[in-house]
C-alpha cells in the first residue's frame, strides 16, 4: 500500500527527529542532571581521618563541606557502586571535555578535579587540574587531554574532587557531563579555564637574593657522604639566576661550614631591606634529637657525636627573624626538615582575582619553609641526577604557568603530590616557628 504525501512527510519528520536525538546523545554524555546521578553511576566520599559525612544533596545541588583537620579529602563519582578492584568501567573515548557547574560558599575555594581509569591505583598519582571558585555559579570545562595517564576507554571515576590541607571549605556542584568539541556550549555561563589566567604583574620587591647550600663531601669518618646534594644545589642556583634574576651566593662542600652559613645569614641582615626577598636552599644531612625535640642541619664540618658545629632550627629562625627582607623562604631538602615548622598548614585562601591575590601576598611579611619531608628520613636518590624533591622543585620552576606565582602555588601544583607519590617522603609547606611570619608569601616572577 502506498503512503499518502502527508504520511510520507510525517515519517520523514520523525526520522529527522530520531536522528537528531541520536546525534545529541553522541555529542553529550550526562553524568548528573542537577543533583541526580544518571543510571549506572554512584558516588563516594573519603578523607584522611575517615570522615564520610560531608556530601549532601541540597535541592538540586550537591554540597561538599570539606571538614577542617584533614590532610586530604575526596568526593568521587564512579561507574557502578564504589568498590575494590577489579572495577567496572565505561568508554568515554568519543568525548573531548568534562563540564561541571560549580560555585564556592564565599569565593576563593581551591581544590583539584580529576578522573581515573579502572586500573589506576588509589594513591593520588592520577593527574588533577587545579580549580579556584567564585561565589556565583559557573560552568567549568576541562579538556580530557589534560588528564594525562587516564585511559578514556576504561573510565571508572568520571569525576573526582580532591581537597588538601586543614582548612574547611564548602563547595557546591551540579550538572556534570562529557561533551564532544562539536557540542553546543552549556547554557549557564561561558566556561572559565580551570587554571587562573595571566594578569598584569603586581608591584614586586626590588631584588631577590638566594643563599644556596649543597654538601656531598662530608668526612666519611664523621658522616656518610651524599651523592645528589651538590648537583641539586647547582641546578637550583642556575635556574634561579638565569630564569628569575636572583642574586646568588653558593656555598658548597668545604665552603659550607657552620661559620660560613651563619656568616652569610648575618651578612644578609646587614645588607637587605624590607623591599627585598631571600630564598635559602639547603641540601645536606639533617638530624632530629628526639629527646630534646629539636631539628638540625649538619654543615660540612659537623660530626655525628658532637653538636658543637650543628645548626639548630632555633639558630635558623633567630637569624631570619632579624633579616629585614619582606619575604624569606627556606627550602630544605634534608632528613627531618619538616620539624622546623610550627606544624599548621597555610590556608589556601586565594581571592577570585589573581592580581589582587598576588599583591596581597607580596605586601605581607612571610617566613615560610618548604621541606622535602616531615619527621622522617629523606632519600639521597631519585630522578636522574637529582633527588626526588629537587627534581620536582626544578620541574615546577621551569614549567609553571603563569610566570608570576607564589611559593605555595609552586608547592601544591608541582611538589607535594609528585614527591609523596614517588617516595616515602611527605613534603610540607608551612610557616616557620617563631620567625615573624604574618600573612604574605614569597612571589616568583620568571623572566622568560
Amino acid at each position: 500500500m502506498r503512503a499518502s504525501p502527508l504520511l510520507r512527510t510525517l515519517l520523514l519528520a520523525l526520522c529527522f527527529a530520531l536522528s537528531g536525538a541520536s546525534a545529541a546523545q553522541a555529542q553529550q554524555k550526562e553524568i548528573m542532571s542537577g543533583s541526580t546521578l544518571s543510571s549506572g553511576f554512584d558516588a563516594g566520599v573519603a578523607s584522611s581521618e575517615g570522615r564520610a559525612d560531608w556530601l549532601k544533596d541540597e535541592h538540586g545541588q550537591m554540597k561538599m563541606s570539606y571538614p577542617a583537620g584533614q590532610a586530604w579529602g575526596a568526593v568521587f563519582i564512579t561507574v557502578g557502586k564504589p568498590k575494590q578492584p577489579p572495577r567496572p568501567f565505561q568508554d568515554f573515548a568519543a568525548y573531548d571535555a568534562l563540564t561541571v557547574e560549580m560555585k564556592g560558599e564565599t569565593g576563593g575555594e581551591q581544590f583539584a578535579v580529576g578522573i581515573k581509569s579502572n586500573a589506576q591505583p588509589d594513591d593520588g598519582s592520577e593527574t588533577t587540574l587545579p580549580v579556584q571558585l567564585t561565589p556565583t555559579w559557573k560552568t567549568y570545562r576541562f579538556p580530557l587531554a589534560q588528564f594525562v595517564g587516564a585511559d578514556l576507554k576504561r573510565l571508572y571515576v568520571p569525576l573526582e574532587f580532591v581537597f588538601a590541607g586543614e582548612r574547611a571549605q564548602t563547595v557546591y556542584f551540579r550538572n556534570v557531563a562529557y561533551l564532544r568539541n562539536d557540542a553546543p556550549p552549556p547554557s549557564l555561563t561561558p566556561p572559565p579555564t580551570p587554571t587562573p589566567t595571566p594578569s598584569p604583574t603586581p608591584k614586586l620587591t626590588q631584588h631577590n637574593y638566594a643563599l644556596i647550600i649543597g654538601i656531598n663531601a662530608y668526612n666519611p669518618a664523621a658522616l656518610r657522604p651524599l651523592k645528589m646534594a651538590l648537583n641539586d644545589a647547582r641546578a637550583v642556583a642556575q635556574t634561579l639566576r638565569n630564569d628569575y634574576g636572583f642574586d646568588i651566593k653558593l656555598l658548597i662542600d668545604d665552603a659550607a661550614g657552620r661559620d660560613q652559613i651563619i656568616g652569610a645569614l648575618n651578612d644578609y641582615r646587614r645588607r637587605l631591606t624590607e623591599d627585598d626577598s631571600l630564598l635559602i636552599y639547603y641540601a645536606g644531612h639533617g638530624y632530629r634529637d628526639a629527646k630534646a625535640n629539636k631539628a638540625y642541619w649538619l654543615p660540612v664540618d659537623a660530626t655525628a657525636d658532637d653538636n658543637a658545629r650543628w645548626i639548630s632550627a632555633d639558630d635558623i629562625t633567630t637569624a631570619i627573624k632579624v633579616i629585614p627582607a619582606r619575604h624569606v623562604l627556606v627550602v630544605s631538602d634534608s632528613c627531618y626538615s619538616g620539624t622546623l615548622t610550627r606544624g599548621v598548614s597555610i590556608a589556601l585562601d586565594m581571592p577570585g582575582e589573581r592580581t589582587r591575590y598576588l599583591h596581597k601576598m607580596e605586601q605581607g611579611t612571610s617566613r615560610t619553609l618548604m621541606a622535602s619531608g616531615s619527621n622522617e628520613p629523606v632519600a639521597d636518590a631519585g630522578s636522574g641526577q637529582h633527588s626526588v624533591f629537587a627534581n620536582a622543585l626544578l620541574h615546577g620552576l621551569r614549567e609553571i604557568e603563569p610566570a608570576t606565582f607564589t611559593a605555595e602555588q609552586l608547592f601544591y601544583r608541582y611538589i607535594r603530590q609528585h614527591v609523596a607519590g614517588t617516595s616515602e617522603q611527605t613534603p610540607e609547606y608551612n610557616p616557620l616557628r617563631n620567625s615573624g611570619h604574618e600573612d604574605g608569601d614569597f612571589v616568583f616572577v620568571r623572566r622568560h
